[in-house]
């Protein structure tokens, strides 16, 4: 099962196809994308990207037990919806015109859509078992809400998309005893005893 470095491997993978994606036709180097808080003014950033929330998935259907040990089965794994923002320097720090920005919110929106999924197996190799795959899926929010997220994190507003990631599983270090059997009695029957109705 995916380990806590599962988080990580998610934003950097969401972040690796904007790059991919973006850099050089539209982004013209790929270090002006990456992990960035909205308050964080880093020179020459142009595409940012924030994990602003975690949440447990209660309605997704978990893995089944694990063999662990000898009379213990391991609990199966949490699964979590990971939430990103992926916004936009303003034009004033990018450089770009509106029109250029809009060119850019097209570009991701693609990648997105084409590119939006992950095997948990390929962003972490040493998986045991093959897990469900990571849907990438645009959150349907109004703009209040948006900009609240960026009040709350104390950032003014740009020009944003919001995701989804999910499901996320997360390993469970819980073990399960299972009951053993040490020895039973068996006994059987035969023709003539079970005639007579012998116990």
């Amino acid at each position: 099962m995916a380990d806590t470095a599962i988080i990580k491997a998610v934003s950097e993978w969401l972040v690796g196809i904007l790059r991919e994606n973006l850099c050089p036709r539209i982004i013209a180097q790929e270090d002006q994308i990456g992990l960035i808080s909205p308050t964080e003014k880093e020179n020459g950033y142009q595409v940012g990207v924030c994990l602003y929330d975690v949440e447990e998935e209660k309605d997704v259907s978990q893995l089944p037990l694990l063999e662990a040990r000898r009379a213990k089965r391991q609990r199966p794994s949490n699964s979590y919806s990971l939430s990103y923002m992926v916004f936009l320097a303003s034009a004033q720090e990018s450089g770009f015109s509106e029109a250029d920005r809009h060119g850019v919110v097209g570009s991701i929106l693609q990648a997105a859509n084409d590119y939006g999924m992950v095997s948990p197996n390929l962003l972490q190799p040493w998986l045991e078992m093959t897990e469900p795959s990571i849907i990438l899926s645009q959150q349907q929010i109004g703009f209040e809400e948006k900009a609240r997220i960026f009040g709350v994190m104390g950032g003014s507003w740009q020009l944003s998309l919001f995701y989804k990631a999910a499901p996320v599983y997360l390993s469970n270090d819980t073990k399960v005893l299972t009951p053993r059997v040490e020895e039973f009695d068996l006994h059987v029957k035969s023709a003539e005893e079970r005639s007579r109705g012998d116990g």
